[in-house]
Parts: structure tokens; sequence; C-alpha cells
């Protein structure tokens, strides 16, 4: 029985041209599949379909029911096998778990026929792994519209105020909590690599994985400043500024501004501090409202 694992590393495979059943399995209580063309496609249920065998291009993909955008933590396995389960050498094909999380209709995969043999092809491979939070700003960065995969290009510097100020905002995590949602939302805008870059008297790199930057930065000893040297920044770069000050001379740059001001709503992104002696990555993935009107400021500045 010949088994077919496809998804980053194997992007597709050539089976013989016969009737196929399709179906999705994982956490689908709110999902669908979908077939196009549909005529002669028989829909077993919402998750299973039994396809004829083919005489042109057909897409497979899962949109969500009863919402316009999946949610969150909602991860879709495809499977592909033949419908004659008799067969000889059943063919059976499995793809990577999908994490549809935030978006709304979704294509997994192509079949493009040819004579007596079908090509298969992926149309969505598996997230990058990344932390709780910057998970839940990926999900919201999809639901206030950005595509779930952008082609991979650029990098991203996250400029962090170290001026004695910003002492709380480090303290109660929520320096942390702004970086892991700026890696979440970059991730949706097709940004390939994030770092961070402290800025006091003199500035300091601080790199890790994605999934361990928001970490990597809380776990820092900072050395504080009576102001941040913004004139440091290196030109050029691609570069969102997280400070507590209002005024912030950056010239164009983005920034992501943590205070309890509202006025400054209007100046761009806000992340407020949390509740006296709570985290701040908690209170954030407490309020989805919260969290979705900062990833959706953060990703139009983005993008």
């Amino acid at each position: 029985m010949p088994i077919y694992l496809l998804g980053a590393r194997t992007a597709r495979v050539e089976i013989p041209n016969q009737p196929l059943a399709v179906s999705i399995s994982g956490s689908v209580s709110g999902a669908a599949l979908y077939v196009e063309p549909s005529a002669n496609v028989v829909r077993v249920n919402a998750h299973l379909a039994v396809l004829p065998a083919m005489s042109g291009p057909v897409t497979i993909g899962v949109e969500p029911v009863g919402a316009p955008t999946f949610g969150h933590g909602t991860v879709v396995h495809l499977s592909i096998g033949p419908d004659n389960q008799s067969d000889l050498d059943p063919v059976q094909i499995g793809f990577d778990p999908v994490d549809v999380s935030g978006a709304g209709a979704m294509e997994l995969a192509a079949l493009t026929p040819a004579g007596p043999r079908v090509e298969v092809a992926v149309r969505a491979v598996a997230d990058s792994p990344l932390g709780p939070l910057a998970s839940m700003a990926r999900t919201a960065a999809r639901r206030a519209g950005g595509a779930r995969q952008r082609p991979r290009s650029g990098s991203l510097t996250i400029a962090v105020d170290t001026s004695a100020s910003m002492l709380p905002a480090f303290t109660d995590g929520s320096v942390a909590a702004a970086v892991d949602v700026i890696v979440g939302v970059a991730d949706v805008a097709g940004i390939g690599d994030v770092d961070v870059l402290l800025v006091g008297s003199r500035t300091a790199a601080v790199r890790a994985p994605a999934a361990e930057l928001a970490a990597a930065v809380a776990g820092t000893q900072v050395r504080w400043s009576a102001g941040a040297r913004w004139s440091a920044l290196p030109s050029g770069v691609r570069t969102i500024a997280v400070t507590d000050a209002r005024d912030v001379p950056v010239g164009r740059l983005p920034v992501l501004r943590i205070t309890g001001d509202p006025r400054c709503a209007q100046l761009g992104p806000v992340l407020a501090p949390p509740p006296s002696g709570a985290a701040a990555d908690r209170a954030l993935a407490e309020d989805p409202a919260a969290l979705d009107r900062l990833a959706a400021g953060l990703l139009a500045v983005l993008t």
C-alpha cells in the first residue's frame, strides 16, 4: 500500500486517476469540506466526499460553518484515498495538519488529471510554531483580513525603549507580550525574520527563534537609561518601535505604545498595561476584543 505524506517537504505526488474518498479530521466541528467543481461529487457528510475519476482540475478545501472565520485552535487534517478499499494496492495520501484559525474558506489541495494519472498538490502548509499568545495574535490578524499565508520576505526589528520609565512595562510582562503579538502579526504579514533591539543610551540586540523571542527579551538584563537614543536605529531596516512615550522622534516608523492613556489610540496601536498584579500575556489572552484591536492595528502598519 503506497502511503504519501504531503506538506512543506513533499508538495506533490502522482496517483492513479480513480474514484477517491476525501475526508477531513481534527478539530473540525466548525468546518466543512468543499470540492470544486461539485458536479458528480457525492457528499457523504460535511467531512467526507467521494470524487469520480477526473477529467478536469479539482480544488479541495475547507470553509467555516456558522461563522465568517474559523475559531482559534482549528486544525484540519486532510486525507485522500481510494473509494474502493478492496483495491489490491490502494494509495493513501495524508497531509500535514493545517491550522486554519482566523481564516475564511481555504484551499488545501489541487488535483490535476493527466490521462490515467492525477497530480495531487498541496495548497496550504503547516504554520511556523509560535508560543500561545503569538499564535492567538496570528489568528486575530487573519480574522482582521490578513491572508493565511503570504510569501516569506524581508525582516523586522522590534526596537524596544529601555528608558527608566519602561521598567513597569518590563516588570508586568507588557514588553514580552508586545513582542509576542508583533511576532504573530508579522507571520501573517509574511515577514520571515524578527529580532529585537533594546534602545537606551546604547543599543543591544536580542535574537532567538520566533517562538522564544519574547522569553529571550524578558530574560535579558536591561541597562536602564534616562532616555532612548532613537537616532541609533540602523537606517534602511524595517522597524517598529515599542515605547510608553506619546511622542516618539522616529520619523515615519510605526510605533506600538504601552500606555493606559486612551488618547494615544489615535496615534497608532496601543497595548494597555494589565490590571495590578496580573500578567500582561494572560490579561491579553483573556480579552479577545483587545487582542483583535491590537492585531488589526499592527497588521495595518506592517503591511
